[in-house]
C-alpha cells in the first residue's frame, strides 16, 4: 500500500510588496480579519506572525507603523473639522482629551419637606378623589367627549 504525498500550503514569508500592502491596510485601520482576507490568508496566520518573536518581527514592525499612522491622519482630520466648527466633533475631542463629561442638571427640593408620610397621604388623597363619582360640578367643567 502506498500513500500519496500530501500537499503542504507554502509557507507565508512576506516579501516587501507584501510589507507595504500590510502597512498601507494598518494606515486605513483595518481589522485583522480585514487585512488577512486582502492578504489571501487566514486570521489566524496573520495574528500568528503578527505576534512572532514578541512582536519583534517585520510583520508586525509594518502593522503598528501602519496604524500609528492611521490613528494619526485621523486625529489630524478630527482637529481640522474641529476647528472649522464641527461642534459635535469638538465635544467629542473634549470628552475624550480633557476629561469633559455630560453633567445632567438635578434639582433638590428642600429636604425638610419630603417626608414619606406626607407623601403617602398626598397619594391616598388622589387615589380617594379618583374614587369618588363626579358631581354636577365636576360634569360641568369637564368638555364633552363625542
Amino acid at each position: 500500500m502506498s500513500f500519496a504525498p500530501v500537499p503542504h500550503k507554502p509557507i507565508f514569508l512576506p516579501d516587501k510588496k507584501t510589507l507595504g500592502t500590510l502597512r498601507q491596510l494598518a494606515r486605513i485601520l483595518c481589522t485583522e480579519r480585514e487585512a488577512a482576507a486582502v492578504l489571501g490568508i487566514s486570521q489566524t496566520l496573520l495574528n500568528r506572525r503578527l505576534n512572532e518573536h514578541n512582536r519583534q518581527n517585520d510583520f508586525a514592525i509594518a502593522w503598528d507603523d501602519g496604524q500609528e499612522h492611521g490613528r494619526y491622519s485621523l486625529r489630524r482630520l478630527q482637529w481640522r473639522l474641529a476647528s472649522k466648527g464641527n461642534a459635535a466633533l469638538a465635544i467629542w475631542l473634549g470628552k475624550q482629551w480633557l476629561g469633559q463629561k455630560d453633567v445632567a442638571a438635578i434639582e433638590h427640593g428642600n429636604p425638610g419637606d419630603f417626608t414619606p408620610d406626607k407623601q403617602r397621604s398626598e397619594i391616598e388623597g388622589k387615589l380617594s378623589r379618583l374614587a369618588e363619582p363626579p358631581t354636577e360640578e365636576g360634569l360641568a367643567r369637564q368638555p364633552d367627549a363625542q
